[in-house]
């Protein structure tokens, strides 16, 4: 079940998910949308990437489906 191949799509699905996430609330933080200090965007950042997280993890679970972490029948 878990390959290499898995193993490395995970970590930079999760990754990627976690990079934009705080990105994205730097930048609306930024331009006075939203108010969060540093240390919460890192912390609400983190809840997107533990969710992709799983994701991943239970669409390795299923068989025949396009890539590591997608949950899309190949058939």
């Amino acid at each position: 079940m878990i390959s290499k191949r898995w193993l490395v799509d995970s970590i930079e699905r999760v990754t990627f998910t976690y990079v934009e996430t705080v990105c994205g609330l730097l930048l609306t933080d930024t331009a006075g949308i939203t108010s969060m200090g540093g240390w919460k965007v890192a912390a609400v950042g983190a809840v997107p990437a533990a969710l992709a997280a799983v994701k991943t993890v239970l669409a390795g679970i299923v068989p025949g489906t396009v890539s590591p972490g997608s949950v899309v029948s190949t058939r």
